[in-house]
């Protein structure tokens, strides 16, 4: 990063540690710009819940396998042990990792797969494919995920992992 040695007090990485190549990389990244003292908040989300499940194999079969490797990365890691282990090995200190789930509340199974392509790399590739293609995934996806619908929205409920440490 582009950034002075030991020039921040707090880093904050919201759902962004997981799309890094070399994670310990990054980690040691962070490290490096947090002043001594420093504290990492790192958010992530997983293991995947089913309507991602869902979204993932509509996308392989509609549109792309490559497509829906994204959905994976977003839910590639969130094991508490892997992520301890990588802090530590960056060099943190007092690294604590919690999970909790959380409920979502969304928009309806179609208007929420499109915000969610659209808000995404996925916007790009899935915009390649043809009309058929992506009516069919909406098809897909609407069918689908018609058992998280509640009062005309879905309603997921997301595990979501909070690490910190310090440097």
């Amino acid at each position: 990063m582009p950034l002075a040695d030991e020039g921040f007090d707090v880093v904050l990485c919201g759902m962004g540690l997981q799309f890094f190549p070399e994670r310990l990389a990054a980690l040691r990244e962070i490290l490096r710009v947090l002043a001594p003292g420093g504290r990492l908040v790192a958010n992530l989300p997983g293991p995947a819940p089913p309507l991602f499940g869902i979204m993932a194999d509509a996308l392989a079969r509609h549109v792309s396998p490559e497509s829906a490797r994204f959905v994976h990365v977003v839910f590639a890691l969130h094991d508490v042990g892997t992520l301890q282990g990588l802090a530590t090995e960056a060099g943190f200190h007092d690294v604590t990792v919690r999970s909790a789930v959380k409920t979502l509340r969304l928009p309806p199974p179609a208007d929420f797969l499109w915000q969610y392509v659209n808000s995404t790399p996925l916007a790009a590739v899935v915009a390649r494919a043809g009309d058929e293609q992506r009516t069919a995934l909406e098809r897909d996806v609407a069918t689908r995920a018609q058992e998280f619908v509640e009062h005309g929205g879905l309603t997921i409920r997301v595990n979501m992992i909070t690490m910190t440490a310090t440097k």
